[in-house]
């Protein structure tokens, strides 16, 4: 158990957030793409109905919207990233790229 907590998960933080940046832009385009197909309440249905209305201002609106809360969430992942993984530097100086 030591063994893990000293060496192996901090050898794999890394790679484990580089996961979650990746899932945290994944899963937005999943839950909106999910909401076009397979109707439901949610933002998806929201722009399906706007555009169905030609609200145009209203969909660039939502568009907008989801786009800001994605890039926040892909924030909060580097954010956390580099809070609990500082000894990465190479990670560091290619995102500031």
């Amino acid at each position: 158990m030591q063994t893990l907590l000293r060496l192996k998960l901090p050898t794999g933080l890394p790679y484990i957030f580089t996961g979650l940046k990746i899932g945290s832009v994944g899963v937005m385009a999943g839950a909106i793409t999910g909401e076009f197909l397979g109707g439901g309440k949610g933002f998806g249905a929201l722009i399906r109905q706007s555009a169905s209305m030609l609200d145009t201002p209203r969909v660039f609106a939502l568009i907008l919207y989801l786009s800001v809360l994605g890039l926040s969430l892909y924030f909060a992942v580097v954010w956390t990233q580099r809070r609990f993984v500082f000894w990465n530097k190479d990670d560091q100086a290619s995102s500031a790229t």
